[in-house]
C-alpha cells in the first residue's frame, strides 16, 4: 500500500508541488485539494466511526488513483476509517 502511495506522489507532481487547499478539517474528516494549472487531486480521510458523504468541490468526471476506476458526481460517501484519492 505504501509502495503505491509512493508510487502515486512520483507519478503526480501536483500531490508535491500544487498549492494546498483544506476544504474540510472538521471532526475525525480531512479534506484538501492539490492543484496546478493543470491537474487537481482531491484527498479525503474519514476516521469517524461512521460513513460521511464529501461534496466534491466541482461536478464531473473523477479518478480513483487508489482503485484506478471513475466516478461521475459531484458527492461520494466513504466508509468509516478510508480514505481516497480522486484526480481531475
Amino acid at each position: 500500500f505504501y509502495q503505491k502511495l509512493a508510487r502515486l506522489r512520483q507519478e503526480n507532481p501536483v500531490l508535491r508541488t500544487g498549492n494546498i487547499e483544506f476544504l474540510i478539517a472538521t471532526g475525525k474528516q480531512l479534506a484538501y485539494r492539490r492543484a496546478d494549472n493543470q491537474q487537481q487531486i482531491l484527498v479525503l480521510f474519514n476516521l469517524e466511526e461512521s460513513s460521511r458523504n464529501f461534496k466534491l468541490p466541482t461536478k464531473g468526471r473523477w479518478t480513483n488513483l487508489l482503485e484506478n476506476s471513475t466516478i461521475n458526481t459531484d458527492q461520494v460517501r466513504l466508509p468509516s476509517l478510508t480514505g481516497l484519492i480522486l484526480k481531475k
